[in-house]
């Protein structure tokens, strides 16, 4: 059952939950695809990407998906990190303090070494 957040329970943005519930258009959307669950979707997700890709005026190539936020920061630390390395250069990623977690786990699975930075400008307990 939902329930506002507070204090005590406050709302987790990096688990993806939303405080106004499930809009009406993605209950339909998730009831009408239960008919295909059992099949794997396009693997590339071709349509979906180009049509991302239209909606916001940018190429298909300039779209990335992923199952996630941690997925994505995944993806990003590895791509990084293996040009630099192909490269020879030495793998280096700046990481803000407090962050999600994703970024220093892929970073540390990715042979990279990471540099806090921390600033009273980005984040500031209350």
């Amino acid at each position: 059952m939902f329930r506002p957040p507070t204090s005590e329970q406050p709302l987790k943005l990096n688990f993806n939950e939303n405080n106004q519930g499930i809009s009406p258009l993605a209950h339909e959307a998730l009831l009408s695809a239960l008919a295909e669950v059992h099949r794997y979707p396009d693997r590339p997700h071709a349509e979906l990407t180009v049509a991302l890709a239209e909606h916001h005026g940018v190429g298909p190539q300039q779209v990335t998906l992923g199952s996630g936020s941690s997925q994505i920061i995944h993806i990003i630390v590895g791509a990084v990190a293996r040009r630099a390395q192909d490269a020879g250069q030495p793998t280096q990623v700046v990481m803000p303090v407090p962050t999600f977690d994703a970024g220093p786990q892929r970073r540390q699975r990715g042979g990279c070494r990471c540099r806090p930075y921390r600033s009273a400008a980005i984040w500031k307990p209350t």
